[in-house]
This record gives structure tokens, sequence and C-alpha cells, in this order.
């Protein structure tokens, strides 16, 4: 079986490119799409940034140094 991300069958992306004509029809659906997406929505994830950061600051302490050392 071939990697389906190789068919553009399977891949979304794949059509939306092909469906799309111009780079012009691209950008204003990706302009429209962005409207869309409600302010509420964005300032939750904006403010939550902090506590996410932290989390992984969290997480990354936590773990063995071995693991998370950037020496090869």
């Amino acid at each position: 079986m071939e990697w389906p991300a190789s068919s553009p069958d399977l891949n979304p992306i794949e059509n939306l490119v092909t469906n799309t004509t111009t780079f012009a029809d691209l950008r204003q659906m990706l302009v429209e799409e962005w409207d869309a997406i409600p302010h509420q929505c964005v300032t939750r994830l904006v403010t939550s940034m902090r506590r996410r950061c932290q989390a992984v600051v969290a997480v990354y302490d936590l773990l063995p140094k071995s693991i998370v050392t950037t020496e090869k």
C-alpha cells in the first residue's frame, strides 16, 4: 500500500490547492477563515500561553537529564 500522505485523494491540502486556481483565491479563503475565528477564542489562547509554557517547563524539569540533553 502506498503511503496515504502521497495520495492526492487522501490529502485534503492537495485537494484544496488543486481546486484553487490562483494565489489570490487561496489568500482570500485564508483571510475569510481567519476572520471567522471568534475573538474570544483568540483571547483565550493568548491568555493561556503562560500556563501552557509553565506546564511544558514543569514536564521538562521532571525528565531525566540524559533524555533532554542536546549534546550528541
